[in-house]
């Protein structure tokens, strides 16, 4: 599998929806992560698509506000679903903290990738997102070229 990795966190401004990428080379506050690992073995492509996005998210969520965080993000993860693109779009609570969401979300390209932040349930969450947070958010967003499978 062959993966290049970005990690995005929210900006210092405070603005929802702005991010910073962290990456390895430093310039200013900002450096690039890369990650690489090819295996020559059975190797297919995931779904016959090259460049597939997989992002992986986690969002700290205070625990005055974990019902209401539950509401957004289950109608966010439905309705992202639906979208045209998303091959998976899945939302986990941490086991060692009920208040720590685990966003795991497959596109298609990139453009699948863009579509979801103009859509109304994720306006609906980046708008309340502030209020519920109890820390900041990680994004680690990976650019998958081929995949293989993995025998259990």
């Amino acid at each position: 599998m062959s993966v290049r990795a970005s990690v995005w966190r929210p900006h210092k401004c405070g603005i929802p929806g702005v991010l910073t990428l962290i990456s390895e080379w430093k310039i200013g506050h900002t450096r690039v992560l890369q990650l690489h690992s090819c295996s020559r073995h059975n190797q297919q492509s995931l779904l016959g698509t090259v460049g597939m996005l997989v992002v992986h998210a986690t969002f700290p969520i205070a625990a005055e506000h974990h019902e209401r965080a539950t509401e957004l993000i289950r109608e966010l993860a439905e309705n992202s679903r639906e979208e045209e693109g998303i091959i998976d779009y899945r939302v986990a609570i941490d086991v060692d903290d009920e208040n720590l969401f685990r966003f795991f979300e497959q596109y298609e390209d990139e453009a699948a990738f863009g579509a979801p932040a103009e859509s109304d349930h994720f306006e609906r969450f980046e708008a309340e997102l502030p209020e519920l947070l109890a820390g900041e958010p990680e994004v680690t967003r990976f650019e998958v070229e081929s995949a293989t499978d993995v025998e259990l």
